[in-house]
């Protein structure tokens, strides 16, 4: 947020003073105006330090605009003073000129005007904060004692302080594009590239001590401490070890280079529990959003928020407390409250005693890096707990990735695994066809199938299934199969298919040995009611046909359950009238309201209405019976019967429940069983004219 500017105008006019304070604070909300009449006040007014610009008017009684301005030039010379005059001329602006003015307008006829001469305060004002900002980080860079030097991957100095310079005996653009070779004796460079470097690349710091080479020749032992940057950059600070005399080390850091580093550095003060940022560079505001008047003087620990762990935040805690270099990544907050993952090295500048005086960080947005690590281990995590075997294979058919359920599945580890060819653990696969095998596929192409894997502890083939998809990643393809141990699922199949061949046999026991004898008993019948009219031969044939009935439902229910494998468009409309002419219907009536095509078992879906149709006969006799469409995915009978009491609803279905003497009880049984075997649900409420309506819905259409 931009700071107010406070303005003080002069005019000896109080109704000129005020009309003009009135249209800059219409013109910019951050401008206060304050007014006064006379050069006294005003230099009283400024001597008190709360005004940030001066507009003065030339012409007032006693002091002029001129005279003004020279007492304000003498005690503030860097305070913005703008002449703002209705009588001007080319010697009173060479006059102001001469005397030190910041800028110079002559008032207007319209309220043009005091646009302008508020974009000239503003610019005024903005343009010697930042000279001042500068300043104080400058003049606080360079009471820095440390020696900084900052190196590009390949080894060359793109930025050196005086004080690192000094050390060596250099100026700073000497050394700038130099390799570090330069500062080392040549049996040391040896040592600094197989003792030091890889430490700094395995860890990301190191500290100790090497002997440095200065321009003439001599050598000297110095305290050094080098940290690495995620773009290969590495930072190093010396100190002299044989110089332990108290001194303050001037660091002159060229600000210029400072800002053309690809990373983002700030410093910060020692004392206190603060540490107030006394420096940032450009990388830094462009990484944060924070200009340096919103940075300079803040806790260096402003950038973090709600969501900053305390575990990194305690790391640099400790490495402060001991005065040691540390690098950790944390999510931090820029200025528009936008969360960014930022790598921190954070290394204490310290004096010639060892006193560390300031620090200075080195800020990076790995943003995208730990996004992409954390959609991978969310993926890895998913992948690990997913419950089935996940494998991803080349074009060579080499196994690439496992995962802990595959290795499981195939009785190994996932080491083993890595490396193998798909035809080891698959003894189904051909290897010297798997190249046509792969090139049969199109990238993105997944296809099922079933097939065995063999585990390498007992030998044993387990059947499975497996979905294989064709992917590419990083431009190169691969196969992702993920595979599930069907072993069970298998066994149920097998115990399914023994229990369905049971029954067929049951079936055929009851179709064979049980109509049989009940035919001929019916025909025996038939020849007694020939000789004899006895009352005693109605019930007979009520009971033989009752048998007749309950067998018939019976082969229903055994034969028509199963799941329904195949199915055909099917119009209920004609579907109802074919059923309708298959049921004794005496005086019921029949109404289609609805033609919708299903897709159904013809035979089965024939079944369910004529079960239906009996149901409404024997319980309501001549009643009518409605068949009509439900919704976009079923279709309804209904009667306008008796109805059936919600009491005897969850009851109806239940195998031999029946309310008449003239059912089997197996009826609206089988009318379930079938509607499950095709995936359909069933439910009977109360039908629109009282009776009875069962709606089935699920139905797939037929179009």
């Amino acid at each position: 947020m931009t700071a107010p500017i406070r303005v003080l105008h002069v005019d000896d006019e109080p109704d000129v003073a005020d009309l003009t304070a009135t249209f800059l604070a219409r013109e910019a909300d951050v401008i206060a105006v304050e007014t006064t009449t006379s050069a006294d006040e005003a230099l009283e007014r400024i001597r008190e330090g709360t005004v940030d610009c001066v507009v003065s008017d030339y012409e007032m009684a006693g002091t002029d605009g001129i005279e003004l301005l020279e007492a304000v030039r003498e005690a503030h010379p860097e305070l913005p003073f703008i002449l703002f005059t209705g009588r001007g001329s080319e010697a009173v602006a060479s006059d102001a000129i001469s005397a030190g003015v910041t800028d110079y307008l002559r008032k207007g006829s319209d309220t043009e005007q005091y646009e302008l001469l508020a974009n000239r305060i503003r610019n005024a004002v903005e343009r010697t904060r930042a000279e001042q900002a500068q300043n104080r980080q400058l003049t606080a860079i360079e009471t820095t004692r440390e020696g900084i030097s900052i190196l590009d991957p390949e080894g060359q100095f793109i930025y050196v302080n005086e004080a690192y310079a000094d050390l060596y005996g250099y100026d700073p653009d000497e050394m700038v594009g130099e390799h570090w070779t330069l500062t080392y004796p040549d049996d040391a460079v040896e040592a600094v590239r197989s003792e030091v470097l890889p430490l700094v690349e395995d860890r990301g710091y190191w500290r100790g001590e090497t002997t440095g080479l200065r321009a003439d020749g001599t050598t000297f032992p110095e305290d050094h401490a080098i940290s690495a940057t995620d773009r290969g950059d590495l930072v190093c600070t010396v100190r002299d070890f044989t110089d332990r005399r108290e001194r303050q080390a001037e660091l002159r850091l060229k600000t210029r280079l400072l800002d053309e580093a690809p990373i983002g550095i700030s410093i910060a003060e020692s004392g206190g529990e603060d540490n107030p940022l006394i420096y940032i560079n450009e990388h830094f505001e462009e990484l944060t959003g924070y200009d340096p008047e919103a940075a300079i003087g803040e806790d260096c620990r402003f950038l973090q928020g709600d969501t900053t762990r305390e575990e990194p935040v305690a790391a640099i805690r400790d490495a402060i407390d001991n005065a040691e270099p540390v690098t950790v990544e944390l999510r931090n907050r820029r200025a528009d409250g936008t969360e960014f993952w930022n790598r921190v090295t954070i290394a204490p500048l310290a004096d010639s005693e060892g006193t560390v005086e300031n620090y200075v960080g080195f800020q990076e947005d790995v943003t995208d890096r730990k996004d992409r690590e954390q959609e991978r281990a969310t993926l890895e995590h998913g992948i690990e707990h997913l419950g089935v075997g996940v494998a991803r294979y080349d074009e060579t058919g080499r196994i690439q990735y496992a995962n802990e359920q595959y290795a499981d599945l195939l009785g190994t580890t996932r080491t083993e695994l890595i490396g193998r060819h798909i035809c080891d653990v698959n003894p189904e696969f051909d290897r010297d066809r798997f190249a046509a095998y792969w090139d049969s596929y199109d990238l993105g192409e997944t296809r099922v199938h079933e097939t065995t894997h063999e585990r390498f502890d007992t030998g044993e083939r387990i059947p499975t299934e497996t979905t294989t998809t064709q992917v590419r990643i990083d431009d190169t393809p691969y196969h992702i199969g993920i595979i599930s141990d069907i072993t069970e699922a298998k066994a149920n199949e097998r115990q399914l298919r023994r229990e369905v061949d049971r029954l067929d046999e049951f079936a055929s026991i009851v179709s064979h040995d049980l109509r049989n004898p009940l035919n001929v008993a019916q025909g025996h019948l038939e020849l007694i009611a020939d000789e004899s009219d006895s009352d005693h031969i109605r019930p007979v044939r009520d009971s033989l046909r009752r048998m007749n009935e309950i067998i018939t439902d019976t082969l229903t229910l055994a034969r028509q359950g199963r799941i329904v494998d195949e199915t055909e468009p099917v119009s209920i409309r004609r579907a109802a009238e074919e059923s309708w002419q298959n049921t004794e219907t005496e005086g019921a009536d029949l109404d289609v309201v609805d033609d919708v095509t299903v897709h159904a078992d013809p035979h089965r879906l024939q079944s369910v209405l004529e079960n239906l149709f009996r149901n409404s006969i024997e319980h309501a006799g001549d009643v009518s019976v409605r068949v009509g469409a439900a919704g976009d995915t079923g279709f309804y009978v209904e009667d306008d019967g008796p109805g059936i009491a919600e009491t005897d609803r969850e009851s109806i279905f239940e195998a031999g429940y029946s309310t008449t003497d003239e059912s089997s009880g197996f009826g609206l049984t089988i009318v379930q069983d079938i509607a499950a075997a095709h995936g359909w649900e069933v439910a009977v409420t109360d039908a629109e004219r009282g009776g009875a309506r069962f709606e089935f819905t699920g139905v797939e259409p037929a179009v």
